[in-house]
């Protein structure tokens, strides 16, 4: 699952945002990182939209090769 996760969100940075976003990577992340990733949440940053995670990218795959999340 975390590699997937990871080659998704790779594969939605190439090719700018289109229906790859909304299905599937919008619905794994808002089922498993937007409970806590959220702005006045514990997590450090929000991962509410497309930007979010385009944002992160580099920190979100470092967690999951970690294994680190989801906790």
């Amino acid at each position: 699952m975390h590699c997937l996760v990871f080659f998704v969100i790779s594969f939605v940075q190439l090719h700018a945002q289109s229906n790859t976003w909304s299905y599937p990577v919008a619905s794994i992340i808002y089922e498993n990182c937007s409970s806590c990733h959220h702005e006045g949440s514990i997590a450090p940053f929000a991962l509410m939209s497309y930007q979010d995670a385009i944002d992160h990218a580099i920190e979100i795959h470092a967690q999951l090769v970690a294994v680190n999340m989801p906790p």
